[in-house]
């Protein structure tokens, strides 16, 4: 049976994949957190959902979700928080954009985060401590391509810390997706996945 996690996630990086027409690889963060990816070896995305039908989308982040984002940000300077907002869209921002009400995260604490949106507007979250922010749904994909300083599509790049050049020996759990261009409009298309979850 495909899980609320499994179904709110697939659509969320379908949508991701379509900002890269030239293809992309996402992957499982691999301290084992079952809410966080790595895309392109190089961005750690938290992805979190609300099954919610209209606004608002209430979103908690508890103690070791908390040190799933503090992990990613360890990792790699920054992490995108991705929120899947019922089936009304997905939006996203940087950690390293968020303001006052979130700084808790660095001391480890459980908070919460508000995203409203009213019709044919952004999205908004609901700053604690701070201005409201604007989060329109295409400057997602823009700000992830960018971020992501797209690798070869058929080559899985490592960082190897110790190398100078990345290792393209493949990522443990590596997942890549193609987005070909099908009518003008970016589409995912899986690579098939064996039984033991290796993709192919």
């Amino acid at each position: 049976m495909i899980t609320d996690r499994e179904h709110y996630h697939g659509i969320a990086l379908a949508r991701i994949a379509a900002a890269f027409p030239e293809g992309m690889q996402i992957r499982p963060e691999s301290s084992g957190y079952r809410n966080s990816y790595v895309l392109n070896e190089r961005i750690g995305l938290h992805l979190k959902f609300s099954g919610a039908r209209i606004a608002p989308w209430s979103f908690n982040f508890l103690a070791n979700q908390v040190d799933e984002v503090a992990t990613l940000v360890r990792e790699f300077g920054d992490a995108w928080l991705i929120f899947i907002c019922g089936l009304e869209g997905v939006a996203g921002i940087r950690y390293s954009e968020l303001t006052s009400g979130l700084e808790r995260v660095s001391g480890g604490a459980p908070f919460n985060l508000t995203i409203t949106r009213r019709p044919g507007h952004a999205f908004m979250i609901v700053n604690p401590g701070g201005d409201p922010i604007r989060l329109p749904e295409s400057a997602l994909g823009r700000g992830l391509a960018r971020d992501a300083s797209v690798q070869p599509t058929h080559a899985r790049h490592r960082l190897d810390p110790e190398a100078d050049e990345p290792s393209t020996q493949p990522a443990p759990d590596a997942l890549e997706w193609r987005a070909p261009r099908v009518g003008g409009i970016g589409y995912p298309e899986p690579h098939q996945i064996d039984a033991s979850g290796a993709a192919s």
